[in-house]
């Protein structure tokens, strides 16, 4: 395949995301990702089309659990492989973070969202991730550094009233 292919896969993977056509999407990322694995968008978009997919407005994990799990299943593959090729990077592991976060295991979440703030400790949106990941957790733990991170994101974003609003 050439250039042209490649910039037409993407492109239909794209136009498949932002119609909600998780399924149709996550096929076209696929093939890119097998088209070039060495490059992260295959896999990126992949992960995230996959995660989209099992978002509980799009797929109720009560009402179907057998599709639901068959569908997680596949998120966390595409997660796992995000990670694998690409774990060095902020954006991977703030996919894999939002997928922890899924499954319920934040400890974890915590783990790649400092990973992620470590890669770009100046964006504060990783920083407000880690206080969504752990505001309303049992674990004392958990809760605290929830509230440090939103006190950095605080530090690095003083102008954002919805934040200054969550202090």
């Amino acid at each position: 395949p050439g250039l042209v292919d490649i910039a037409e896969l993407r492109n239909l993977g794209l136009a498949h995301l932002e119609n909600g056509d998780y399924l149709e999407s996550g096929e076209a990322f696929k093939r890119l990702a097998e088209l070039l694995p060495d490059e992260r968008l295959g896999f990126q978009n992949l992960a995230v089309a996959r995660l989209l997919r099992i978002d509980p407005t799009e797929l109720d994990p009560m009402r179907d659990p057998l599709e639901y799990a068959k569908h997680r299943d596949s998120a966390g593959i595409a997660v796992a492989r995000l990670m694998t090729k690409f774990p060095d990077e902020f954006e991977s592991n703030v996919i894999a973070a939002r997928f922890a976060i899924h499954i319920g295991h934040i400890d974890r979440a915590f783990e790649y969202l400092q990973a992620a703030a470590a890669l770009r400790p100046e964006d504060p949106t990783v920083w407000y991730e880690m206080y969504e990941a752990g505001r309303f957790e049992r674990d004392p733990r958990a809760v605290s550094k929830a509230e440090a991170a939103l006190f950095k994101a605080s530090e690095l974003s003083s102008d954002n009233l919805y934040m200054l609003m969550e202090l």
